[in-house]
């Protein structure tokens, strides 16, 4: 089996389990903080992002852009969102890694 067979497959058995962890997960109330004890940003990123992701945040950051958190809260649909550091716009890379500047998501406000 070559080498980018088994990255893929493990990556597909992490995202499987991701999606299961809810499960698990107590009930959170409305304004609670629902990132249960995770970080925003994952210490091993290429087991929640897909190497097209990984590759134009590299790119990004060159121009001003960096990685603000990886939502994990519908765990079917991980979202990487980031953001630039001078001007505080967020965007969104998408599953092929562009860059959604005006993506159709909600954020918390601090």
């Amino acid at each position: 089996m070559k080498l980018e067979e088994v990255a893929t497959r493990a990556h597909n058995r992490v995202v499987s389990l991701a999606r299961n962890m809810h499960r698990l997960a107590p009930a959170q109330s409305a304004g609670s903080e629902r990132r249960l004890g995770m970080s925003p940003i994952p210490q091993d990123l290429s087991l929640y992002l897909n190497p097209e992701q990984c590759g134009a945040l590299e790119t990004l950051s060159y121009f001003g852009w960096q990685l603000a958190f990886v939502r994990r809260s519908d765990l079917a649909r991980i979202l990487a969102v980031v953001q630039h550091r001078a001007s505080g716009e967020f965007a969104v890379l998408d599953s092929e890694g562009d860059l959604i500047r005006k993506p159709d998501i909600v954020l918390r406000s601090a």
